[in-house]
């Protein structure tokens, strides 16, 4: 398994681009509330609460609000393995969460996680017991949610296997058989991205897990497809508030 990313932050009228994730965003809400968009719904995540953001969720977070969280970013493969060793059986689709969970045992298990980063063994044990605890009692199996965007699905696996190209919109409209114009269209009505911000959010996706194998930023830049270090910052700092630096 690959050790997840743990974060502890504080905003207060911060804005954030829509954007989504390739691994699970957890997150425990020490202070305040979090004012979520999430797929076109509007959640509400107080303190105590924890809310989870699935793989390649739409959202973003409300700029009138104030809060502190605990976050971890869970590997996707790490609960496909977890997943498959406590039923038995292959997973290969993305497995949903609740996406707000007010439960006592649950989030002592987050803490507990929280609290055992100085031992190895002790933190695979309680990492293991939260996954479990997550798996058994809030997720949901179901498909990608992939499958529900038409006639572009074809153009979404090609930017996914393409994203650090140079990926051109007539390439992208080709695939589709349809107009520049409509390709953006289509974009914008299934993700409400255009083609260019989808291929962005992927690069800083996978620029993340390049930053928490200890890769310099400007070596992450260059090798995520972006123009330049300011570049990719610039990017980072717009959809997760703060600069990779800031990261871990």
């Amino acid at each position: 398994m690959t050790r997840p990313l743990f974060i502890s932050k504080h905003f207060k009228e911060k804005e954030f681009k829509l954007h989504f994730h390739s691994s699970y965003s957890i997150g425990l809400i020490t202070n305040g509330e979090q004012k979520l968009h999430l797929n076109s719904d509007k959640k509400l995540i107080k303190q105590g609460e924890i809310r989870v953001i699935n793989p390649n969720e739409l959202h973003y977070v409300d700029k009138k609000c104030e809060w502190s969280y605990k976050n971890i970013i869970v590997p996707t493969e790490d609960i496909l393995e977890i997943a498959s060793q406590i039923y038995q059986k292959h997973f290969n689709d993305t497995i949903y969460f609740k996406n707000s969970i007010n439960n006592k045992n649950i989030i002592e298990k987050f803490m507990a996680l929280y609290k055992s980063l100085s031992s190895t063994l002790s933190y695979e044990e309680k990492y293991i017991e939260f996954i479990e605890l997550l798996l058994q009692d809030f997720s949901i199996y179901g498909k990608a949610q992939k499958q529900n965007f038409g006639n572009i699905h074809r153009v979404l696996e090609y930017i996914e296997a393409n994203f650090l190209d140079d990926i051109k919109l007539e390439e992208l409209a080709q695939i589709a058989r349809v107009s520049k114009y409509h390709i953006i269209k289509l974009f914008k009505a299934k993700l409400a991205l255009t083609p260019h911000q989808y291929i962005m959010r992927l690069r800083v996706n996978e620029a993340i897990k390049l930053i928490s194998k200890d890769m310099p930023l400007s070596l992450v830049a260059i090798t995520c497809g972006f123009s330049d270090q300011s570049h990719f910052i610039k990017e980072f700092k717009a959809i997760y508030g703060f600069t990779p630096s800031q990261f871990h």
